[in-house]
């Protein structure tokens, strides 16, 4: 499996990194966007520069919220990546999200994965 890396896909930095062990792996996430257009046919890098965007400066989060996100054509998207944890900046010690793997599904409008 070839895994586009962020440099290829223009992420931004992460505002901070929290680090993952497996270890800690308590649950994995399959999210999707919930976009009622079609994705398939979408620039695959500006969807997921404008999720990170999102993310980042509305949410307010340390980076996008997935670790991994795969588009239609099977191509497969470093988000966090493996070793990083929480998006969300937080001083609990009980951050799920800091105990999880993300994984975004690029499917809009009923398209099947």
């Amino acid at each position: 499996m070839n895994i586009i890396s962020r440099d290829a896909w223009g992420a931004r930095p992460a505002k901070s990194a929290t680090p993952f062990t497996d270890s800690r792996l308590t649950h994995i996430v399959d999210h999707w966007p919930g976009e009622p257009r079609t994705l398939a046919n979408l620039g695959s890098e500006a969807l997921l520069r404008s999720w990170q965007n999102y993310h980042m400066d509305k949410r307010g989060w340390r980076d996008i919220g997935y670790n991994y996100a795969i588009d239609q054509r099977g191509n497969v998207f470093e988000g966090r990546g493996w070793n990083v944890g929480g998006h969300v900046l937080t001083t609990r010690e009980d951050d799920q999200n800091a105990r999880s793997v993300g994984f975004l599904y690029m499917v809009g409008n009923n398209e099947a994965p």
